[in-house]
């Protein structure tokens, strides 16, 4: 069962800095300036994903507690870029792709939850 403590709010992260290295990523221009929203939560998803050092958490979040924070935000980025620029079929894979990648032990019930949460769920 989902605990909504475990999602971590933007309002704690340093966006600034994820925008900042996001940009060194390569990650398409597009993604970082057209909708705020959405980007932002792509921010928070890649935060999870490859930036732990920016998540001002102590002790720092398990495994398991950073993979359902990028699922969950890169689920409700998904989301907000379909719900802009239509369908994307890619997207859909890619979260597909994280779910079969996942390094720590995943409790599918919280992934149903989440994937129900991330289009309802604000920042």
């Amino acid at each position: 069962m989902l605990n909504h403590e475990m999602l971590i709010t933007g309002d704690r992260l340093p966006k600034a800095e994820a925008l900042a290295r996001a940009r060194q990523l390569g990650i398409p221009s597009a993604f970082l300036t057209e909708d705020i929203p959405a980007r932002d939560a792509l921010l928070l998803s890649l935060t999870f994903e490859r930036w732990p050092d920016l998540i001002p958490l102590t002790p720092p979040p398990s495994l398991a507690r950073r993979f359902y924070n990028e699922y969950f935000w890169f689920r409700r980025f998904a989301f907000l870029w379909q719900q802009r620029n239509g369908p994307d079929a890619g997207l859909e894979q890619q979260a597909f792709g994280k779910l079969s990648e996942a390094s720590a032990d995943i409790d599918w019930a919280v992934i149903e939850e989440l994937e129900k949460l991330a289009p309802r769920s604000g920042d």
